[in-house]
């Protein structure tokens, strides 16, 4: 899920949410207010302030998005993926 107006991509994985910014090598796991399972569609309202998540069997979550340009230590590489 490309936030174009943030230049941020949000990715619902099997492990959750992740997300980076479109300079970055690295995706960040984020799950504030989310569930640690396979997430199979996100949604953001117009103004990009809150993600929907759809996820396999335990029904659907809503939560603020993380500021842009905020830190969190948590990181994984792109070559881990890739």
């Amino acid at each position: 899920l490309l936030l174009e107006n943030q230049k941020r991509i949000l990715a619902g994985t099997d492990a959750g949410v992740y997300i980076t910014t479109l300079k970055a090598d690295r995706w960040l796991k984020w799950s504030k207010g989310l569930p640690l399972t396979i997430i199979s569609d996100l949604e953001t309202n117009p103004e990009n302030t809150v993600v929907q998540a759809a996820t396999f069997g335990r029904g659907l979550y809503q939560t603020l998005l993380p500021e842009p340009g905020k830190k969190k230590k948590e990181a994984v590489s792109l070559e881990e993926y890739s």
